[in-house]
C-alpha cells in the first residue's frame, strides 16, 4: 500500500510539476511523500532485521537497496530543477522501472529475474 501511494504521488508531483500547477507548492503535497517514503524504508528496514536478511550477504536485498536509492533519485531528478516535460516523463519512466525491478527481484528473490 505505501509503495503505491509513493509512486501516486510521484506521478502526480511530475505531472503537476511539468503544467506549473500551483497545487505542487502546498506544504501537504512537499511533505506527505518524505513521510510516506520514510515509513517505507524504516518498514523495509525493520522487516530486513526481523528476517535476519541483510544487503550485504544477500545479492537479491542488495539489488532491491540499489533499485531503491535510483528510485529515489531518478524521481529527485524529475521533481527538481529546469527541465522540458519530455525530460521530466523520461526520469518518471526510468524510476517506475526501479519499481518494476524491485517488485520482480523481491518476488523471485533473484538479483537478475529475467535470466
Amino acid at each position: 500500500m505505501l509503495v503505491l501511494l509513493s509512486v501516486c504521488f510521484l506521478v502526480i508531483r511530475v505531472i503537476g510539476v511539468s503544467v506549473n500547477a500551483q497545487w505542487v507548492n502546498k506544504k501537504l503535497i512537499k511533505v506527505a511523500p518524505h513521510i510516506i517514503d520514510t515509513i517505507l524504508l524504516a518498514s523495509a528496514i525493520g522487516l530486513m532485521v526481523i528476517l535476519s536478511q541483510y544487503p550485504v550477504v544477500n545479492a537479491w536485498l542488495s539489488a532491491k537497496v540499489v533499485a531503491l536509492v535510483a528510485y529515489v533519485a531518478l524521481g529527485t531528478m524529475a521533481l527538481k530543477g529546469q527541465k522540458s516535460a519530455l525530460q521530466r516523463f523520461g526520469f518518471l519512466a526510468l524510476a517506475l522501472l526501479c519499481i518494476g525491478y524491485m517488485a520482480s527481484v523481491a518476488l523471485s528473490k533473484n538479483p537478475m529475474p529475467w535470466g
